[in-house]
Protein backbone atom coordinates (compact mmCIF):
# COMPACT_ATOMS: atom_id res chain seq x y z
CA UNK A 1 0.00 0.00 0.00
CA UNK A 2 2.96 2.41 0.86
CA UNK A 3 5.20 1.68 -2.00
CA UNK A 4 2.09 2.18 -4.22
CA UNK A 5 1.35 5.65 -2.62
CA UNK A 6 4.82 6.62 -3.14
CA UNK A 7 4.76 5.27 -7.12
CA UNK A 8 1.74 7.67 -7.49
CA UNK A 9 3.63 10.64 -5.53
CA UNK A 10 6.33 10.13 -7.68
CA UNK A 11 4.10 9.82 -11.02
CA UNK A 12 2.26 12.77 -9.83
CA UNK A 13 5.47 14.72 -9.38
CA UNK A 14 6.71 13.92 -12.94
CA UNK A 15 3.53 14.93 -14.97
CA UNK A 16 3.05 18.45 -12.66
CA UNK A 17 7.76 18.76 -13.82
CA UNK A 18 6.18 19.81 -17.60
CA UNK A 19 4.06 22.29 -16.26
CA UNK A 20 4.68 26.23 -15.62
CA UNK A 21 3.70 27.56 -12.35
CA UNK A 22 5.80 30.49 -12.22
CA UNK A 23 6.90 32.57 -9.11
CA UNK A 24 7.69 36.19 -9.27
CA UNK A 25 11.53 36.53 -8.82
CA UNK A 26 12.84 39.36 -7.07
CA UNK A 27 13.65 41.42 -11.19
CA UNK A 28 9.91 40.39 -11.75
CA UNK A 29 8.74 42.26 -8.52
CA UNK A 30 10.48 45.31 -9.85
CA UNK A 31 8.37 45.78 -13.08
CA UNK A 32 5.23 47.55 -13.03
CA UNK A 33 2.59 46.03 -14.57
CA UNK A 34 0.10 49.02 -16.04
CA UNK A 35 -2.60 48.62 -18.82
CA UNK A 36 -1.28 51.62 -20.93
CA UNK A 37 1.62 52.36 -22.41
CA UNK A 38 3.88 54.89 -19.73
CA UNK A 39 4.23 58.31 -20.18
CA UNK A 40 7.67 59.66 -20.43
CA UNK A 41 10.90 58.99 -21.91
CA UNK A 42 10.62 55.25 -22.25
CA UNK A 43 12.12 52.79 -24.77
CA UNK A 44 9.60 50.40 -26.09
CA UNK A 45 11.47 46.32 -25.28
CA UNK A 46 9.77 44.37 -27.28
CA UNK A 47 6.88 42.21 -26.39
CA UNK A 48 6.96 39.03 -23.68
CA UNK A 49 5.13 36.51 -23.27
CA UNK A 50 3.96 34.23 -20.11
CA UNK A 51 2.57 31.46 -19.66
CA UNK A 52 0.56 28.93 -16.47
CA UNK A 53 -0.34 25.61 -16.08
CA UNK A 54 -0.05 23.31 -19.13
CA UNK A 55 -0.16 19.03 -18.72
CA UNK A 56 -2.02 18.59 -15.81
CA UNK A 57 -3.38 22.42 -15.72
CA UNK A 58 -6.83 21.24 -15.19
CA UNK A 59 -6.18 20.97 -11.39
CA UNK A 60 -5.95 24.84 -11.01
CA UNK A 61 -7.68 27.29 -10.99
CA UNK A 62 -8.35 29.37 -13.54
CA UNK A 63 -6.97 32.69 -11.53
CA UNK A 64 -4.09 30.70 -11.12
CA UNK A 65 -3.31 29.84 -14.35
CA UNK A 66 -3.65 33.38 -15.16
CA UNK A 67 -1.14 34.90 -12.11
CA UNK A 68 1.67 32.09 -13.12
CA UNK A 69 1.24 33.36 -16.64
CA UNK A 70 1.68 36.94 -15.30
CA UNK A 71 4.24 35.76 -13.08
CA UNK A 72 5.97 34.65 -15.92
CA UNK A 73 5.77 37.54 -18.03
CA UNK A 74 6.84 39.96 -15.45
CA UNK A 75 10.08 38.10 -14.83
CA UNK A 76 10.79 38.28 -18.44
CA UNK A 77 10.61 41.51 -18.76
CA UNK A 78 12.48 42.23 -15.80
CA UNK A 79 15.54 40.06 -17.08
CA UNK A 80 15.18 42.66 -20.42
CA UNK A 81 15.78 45.58 -17.58
CA UNK A 82 12.27 46.95 -17.74
CA UNK A 83 10.99 48.82 -15.82
CA UNK A 84 7.06 48.54 -17.16
CA UNK A 85 4.93 45.69 -18.90
CA UNK A 86 1.87 46.99 -20.62
CA UNK A 87 -0.40 43.77 -19.68
CA UNK A 88 -2.67 42.15 -23.03
CA UNK A 89 -6.13 39.70 -22.57
CA UNK A 90 -5.17 36.44 -20.80
CA UNK A 91 -6.01 33.31 -23.67
CA UNK A 92 -7.41 30.42 -21.78
CA UNK A 93 -5.81 26.99 -23.40
CA UNK A 94 -8.69 23.75 -23.17
CA UNK A 95 -8.83 20.03 -24.22
CA UNK A 96 -11.24 19.15 -26.34
CA UNK A 97 -13.58 18.63 -23.64
CA UNK A 98 -13.35 22.35 -22.37
CA UNK A 99 -10.81 21.88 -19.48
CA UNK A 100 -9.00 24.78 -19.24
CA UNK A 101 -5.27 23.53 -19.10
CA UNK A 102 -3.03 27.01 -19.31
CA UNK A 103 -2.85 30.52 -19.13
CA UNK A 104 -0.98 32.30 -22.24
CA UNK A 105 -0.82 36.35 -21.21
CA UNK A 106 1.38 38.61 -23.73
CA UNK A 107 2.91 41.98 -22.92
CA UNK A 108 4.76 44.98 -24.12
CA UNK A 109 8.24 45.83 -22.26
CA UNK A 110 9.27 48.95 -21.69
CA UNK A 111 12.24 50.99 -20.08
CA UNK A 112 11.33 54.34 -18.71
CA UNK A 113 14.16 56.87 -17.69
CA UNK A 114 14.13 58.13 -14.41
CA UNK A 115 12.58 54.82 -13.25
CA UNK A 116 14.96 51.91 -11.53
CA UNK A 117 15.67 49.31 -13.13
CA UNK A 118 14.69 45.96 -11.64
CA UNK A 119 18.09 44.58 -9.90
CA UNK A 120 18.51 47.97 -8.32
CA UNK A 121 14.79 48.51 -7.20
CA UNK A 122 14.80 45.07 -5.66
CA UNK A 123 18.37 46.16 -4.38
CA UNK A 124 16.14 49.25 -2.57
CA UNK A 125 12.92 47.26 -1.43
CA UNK A 126 12.06 47.85 2.13
CA UNK A 127 13.87 46.55 5.32
CA UNK A 128 12.48 49.30 8.00
CA UNK A 129 11.56 48.86 11.79
CA UNK A 130 7.60 48.43 12.39
CA UNK A 131 8.27 50.34 15.40
CA UNK A 132 10.07 53.46 14.33
CA UNK A 133 8.45 53.19 10.45
CA UNK A 134 12.09 54.72 8.95
CA UNK A 135 12.87 53.06 5.73
CA UNK A 136 16.64 52.77 4.76
CA UNK A 137 18.31 55.38 2.17
CA UNK A 138 16.71 54.80 -1.23
CA UNK A 139 13.36 52.43 -0.40
CA UNK A 140 10.77 53.18 -2.84
CA UNK A 141 7.89 55.11 -2.14
CA UNK A 142 6.54 56.82 0.72
CA UNK A 143 5.50 54.94 3.64
CA UNK A 144 1.71 54.31 4.31
CA UNK A 145 -0.55 52.30 6.25
CA UNK A 146 -3.15 49.47 5.33
CA UNK A 147 -6.67 51.02 6.59
CA UNK A 148 -9.31 48.22 5.60
CA UNK A 149 -8.49 44.11 4.97
CA UNK A 150 -7.13 44.36 0.69
CA UNK A 151 -5.55 42.11 -1.44
CA UNK A 152 -2.67 42.70 -3.50
CA UNK A 153 -3.14 42.33 -7.14
CA UNK A 154 -1.04 41.73 -10.29
CA UNK A 155 -2.09 44.71 -12.39
CA UNK A 156 -3.77 47.92 -11.84
CA UNK A 157 -7.89 46.50 -11.84
CA UNK A 158 -10.07 44.71 -9.31
CA UNK A 159 -10.32 41.74 -12.06
CA UNK A 160 -6.62 41.24 -12.32
CA UNK A 161 -5.06 38.32 -10.16
CA UNK A 162 -4.80 38.43 -6.35
CA UNK A 163 -1.17 37.88 -5.34
CA UNK A 164 -1.59 38.01 -1.25
CA UNK A 165 -3.83 39.67 0.99
CA UNK A 166 -3.05 42.48 3.73
CA UNK A 167 -4.37 42.96 7.06
CA UNK A 168 -5.67 46.51 8.77
CA UNK A 169 -2.55 48.02 10.02
CA UNK A 170 -0.05 46.54 8.02
CA UNK A 171 2.33 48.95 7.21
CA UNK A 172 3.91 48.96 3.62
CA UNK A 173 5.86 50.95 0.99
CA UNK A 174 3.67 52.41 -1.66
CA UNK A 175 4.19 54.15 -5.04
CA UNK A 176 4.18 58.21 -5.11
CA UNK A 177 1.41 58.15 -8.17
CA UNK A 178 -1.43 55.98 -8.74
CA UNK A 179 -2.27 54.17 -11.82
CA UNK A 180 -6.04 54.15 -12.17
CA UNK A 181 -6.67 54.10 -8.88
CA UNK A 182 -4.25 51.70 -7.63
CA UNK A 183 -0.44 51.97 -6.08
CA UNK A 184 2.25 49.87 -5.87
CA UNK A 185 3.14 48.36 -2.64
CA UNK A 186 5.86 47.16 -0.87
CA UNK A 187 5.80 44.70 2.31
CA UNK A 188 8.44 44.42 4.96
CA UNK A 189 9.15 40.75 3.76
CA UNK A 190 9.89 41.78 -0.19
CA UNK A 191 6.73 41.60 -1.94
CA UNK A 192 5.44 43.58 -4.05
CA UNK A 193 1.75 44.31 -5.43
CA UNK A 194 -1.05 46.70 -6.61
CA UNK A 195 -3.51 47.87 -4.36
CA UNK A 196 -6.36 50.26 -4.17
CA UNK A 197 -5.36 53.46 -3.43
CA UNK A 198 -8.61 53.59 -0.82
CA UNK A 199 -7.34 51.44 0.89
CA UNK A 200 -4.16 53.11 2.58
CA UNK A 201 -3.87 56.07 4.18
CA UNK A 202 -0.70 57.57 2.97
CA UNK A 203 1.48 59.43 5.56
CA UNK A 204 3.90 62.44 5.13
CA UNK A 205 7.39 62.00 3.74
Amino acid sequence: MQHAAAIAVALAATLLSGCSYAQILPTGSAVQPVTVPPAGDCRNLGVVTGKGGGGFGEMVANESLIEYATNDALNKAGERGATHLVLMAPTLGSTSQGTTTSATLSGVAYRCAGASAPASAEASAPAWGSATGAAPAGAPGVLATVKAATQARSAPDQSAPARFDLAPGTRVRASPTATRGFRKVWTEDGRTGLVEEAALELQAP
